[in-house]
C-alpha cells in the first residue's frame, strides 16, 4: 500500500511539473521602459530560462519568478499556423512567445501606490533557442 502511494505521488509530481515541457533560453535584444519616477530608461538586456508546458498551458521560470501556479496562460494556433502562448501573473508581469519564430515579449506593469521600492514599467523583446 505504501509503495502504491509513493508511485502515485511521483506520477503526480512528474505530470504537474510539465512532462510535456520544453526548455528555452531567451535573450533580450531590446529592453526599455520607465523607471520608478516615470522617466524614460533603457534597461540592461536580460536572459531568461523558460520551461513551457504546451499541453497544460503553463510556464515556469525562476528568472521571471513564474512558478507552475503563479501565472494564467493561453495557448493558441495563430492565423499563420504558428503556435503561441501568452501568460500573465497577478503583479502585472506578462510573457508572450511564438514557437514558430522563437520571438518573445516580456512586460512589467506593476503600479503599486508605495513608491519606496523599484517598480519600473518595462518592455523587453528578444529571441529564444531550445535547450
Amino acid at each position: 500500500m505504501i509503495l502504491k502511494k509513493y508511485i502515485l505521488i511521483i506520477l503526480f509530481i512528474l505530470s504537474s511539473t510539465g512532462l510535456y515541457a520544453e526548455v528555452y533560453y531567451c535573450s533580450e535584444t531590446f529592453s526599455r521602459g520607465l523607471d520608478s519616477d516615470r522617466k524614460d530608461i533603457e534597461f540592461n538586456l536580460e536572459k531568461y530560462t523558460i520551461k513551457i508546458d504546451w499541453f497544460n498551458k503553463k510556464i515556469i521560470s525562476e528568472d521571471l519568478e513564474y512558478s507552475i501556479d503563479s501565472t494564467t496562460c493561453y495557448s493558441t494556433i495563430l492565423f499563420d499556423d504558428s503556435k503561441y502562448i501568452t501568460c500573465s501573473d497577478e503583479y502585472g508581469y506578462s510573457f508572450a512567445f511564438n514557437e514558430t519564430t522563437r520571438e518573445f515579449v516580456f512586460s512589467r506593469a506593476f503600479l503599486h501606490a508605495d513608491k519606496s521600492y523599484d517598480q519600473s514599467i518595462a518592455l523587453g523583446y528578444g529571441k529564444c533557442s531550445k535547450f
